[in-house]
């Protein structure tokens, strides 16, 4: 029997959604599907859980989302549980593809999807990755298709949105560390499982969909904390090696354009600690020559819309050499219509730390 543990604690639509797409792709199997309902301020109804099949458990307090995990675990009858968060939309076969990647990689200790975003159908998880303090998610926000996210792969890092494993290893290895509450404690998690030789991997046949943004502000509220602990626990085995998605995009994107060598300014609208080593990675696998570098960091981090006019005179705009431009988010450029309608050039290149790299020209037409 398959486990399915469904945690839930706010947006009700949303957890019907969900629900609505799961339980008619995974018929062929022997599944039970449990719901824990981790707001007892706002307890769901139990209207909401058709059919009744669905088992429906009560956190007796709010006890964040690896807590909340851990309950449906305790409470599981099958021998594999597969995490799955309430705002998840899986299409056919994604359990099919789960299930053939873990009997085809036994050493494996978990098995996630690829997780594409609900609006926009872009990546939005495929694995995870350290630069420095960075969280690198690679290609996030790239198309579903992209060629380097389109073959499995063992991560030391993995988002749990939808996560199969077995309950024996689960429970082996301590389950979630409750004290994560709701962020960095599927890192913890997956560092756990790569300690133990078991390291996770990303199944880059297995789709689902994420709509995100579902539990209000105590996702992030103690965003902070749960980062310092992950990086207190676990610094000096995490293997920092996020910048080799952006070196393999621009090594890809080299060899589809002539930039041997060619002079380049470059433009850092990131919010990174780390932006210098980003542009000197992406120069490097993309050979090019970084001449100038203007340096415009935002005030918040991952913006969704930077307007290069309010950054980059109207000059640079002109100037005859092509930029490199450094974001948080690659598509957060894209609304620039009229800066690059005027550029008198057409290899200019948008690259973020999350290994996007793009000629502007090409997501142009």
């Amino acid at each position: 029997m398959i486990s399915i543990v469904v945690t839930f604690y706010d947006n009700r639509r949303i957890l019907e959604l969900c629900l609505s797409q799961i339980l008619p792709t995974v018929r062929d199997y022997d599944v039970e599907v449990i719901v824990v309902d981790d707001n007892p301020d706002r307890p769901l109804a139990r209207k909401a859980l058709a059919p009744r099949s669905v088992r429906l458990l009560r956190s007796p307090r709010n006890l964040g989302y690896g807590g909340a995990c851990n309950l449906g675990v305790d409470a599981a009858r099958g021998a594999q549980v597969l995490f799955v968060d309430s705002d998840i939309v899986p299409v056919t076969g994604w359990l099919d593809c789960l299930l053939r990647t873990a009997r085809e990689k036994p050493t494996a200790g978990a098995i996630g999807a690829k997780i594409l975003d609900l609006s926009a159908g872009g990546i939005v998880a495929y694995g995870a990755a350290i630069h420095g303090v960075d969280t690198v998610h690679p290609y996030r926000g790239n198309r579903a298709t992209y060629s380097l996210a389109s073959q499995s792969s063992d991560f030391q890092l993995m988002p749990s949105g939808t996560l199969l494993m077995s309950r024996e290893a689960f429970q082996r290895i301590g389950g979630f560390d409750p004290i994560f509450r709701n962020a960095f404690g599927d890192f913890d998690l997956a560092m756990k499982l790569w300690e133990a030789g078991t390291p996770a991997r990303i199944c880059a046949d297995a789709v689902v969909y994420h709509r995100g943004a579902v539990s209000g502000s105590v996702r992030h509220s103690n965003y902070a904390d749960t980062k310092a602990l992950f990086f207190k626990r676990w610094s000096s085995k995490i293997q920092e090696n996020g910048l080799r998605f952006l070196e393999d995009a621009c090594c890809l994107l080299r060899s589809r354009h002539q930039l041997s060598r060619k002079p380049f300014l470059a433009a850092n609208l990131s919010s990174s600690l780390n932006w210098a080593d980003y542009l000197q990675a992406a120069s490097a696998a993309l050979n090019i020559n970084i001449v100038q570098t203007y340096s415009f960091p935002p005030p918040e981090r991952n913006l969704s819309h930077i307007r290069l006019e309010d950054s980059l005179d109207w000059a640079t705009c002109r100037l005859r050499t092509p930029i490199l431009y450094l974001v948080d988010r690659f598509r957060s450029l894209f609304n620039n219509h009229y800066w690059f309608l005027h550029r008198p050039l057409s290899t200019d290149i948008v690259i973020d730390r999350n290994g996007n790299a793009e000629m502007v020209a090409e997501w142009l037409r």
